[in-house]
């Protein structure tokens, strides 16, 4: 397979077969990018990811490494944090995908100083500024 959401669908498709409990998934993806090149072309695409659809808090960083690709950051919505990710699903290149804090905040309201956000993955409320 080329492309890591691929691998995703193929184990999906298995789980919906019936009388299915489990699934170990042990496609492998192939790639030939280098890391460093891949890196670059996932932070160009994640820079450029919901340009005009209220991205201006998105901050989803990337490291690569043998091909597997560990995603960090923060986003405003769900919707920002889900595009982020798919958007890596489906680059060519990706062998796996390590969600490492992808996660999103919800803004409530503006402060004195700063932004009052809701930490909706650790149902925490926590102030910036």
């Amino acid at each position: 397979m080329d492309v890591y959401q691929q691998k995703l669908d193929a184990a999906k498709k298995v789980r919906k077969t019936e009388k299915v409990q489990g699934v170990r998934n042990l496609i492998e993806v192939s790639s030939n990018v280098p890391d460093a090149q891949l890196a670059a072309q996932l932070d160009r695409k994640l820079y450029f990811d919901r340009i005009g659809y209220d991205n201006e808090f998105n901050f989803v960083t990337v490291a690569v490494k043998d091909g597997v690709t560990t995603v960090s950051g923060e986003t405003r919505t769900e919707v920002g944090r889900d595009s982020a990710l798919a958007l890596v699903n489906r680059t060519p290149g990706v062998k796996d995908v390590v969600n490492e804090g992808a996660r999103f905040y919800a803004k409530l309201r503006k402060m004195g100083l700063g932004l009052e956000y809701f930490d909706v993955e650790h149902q925490d409320f926590f102030e910036e500024g």
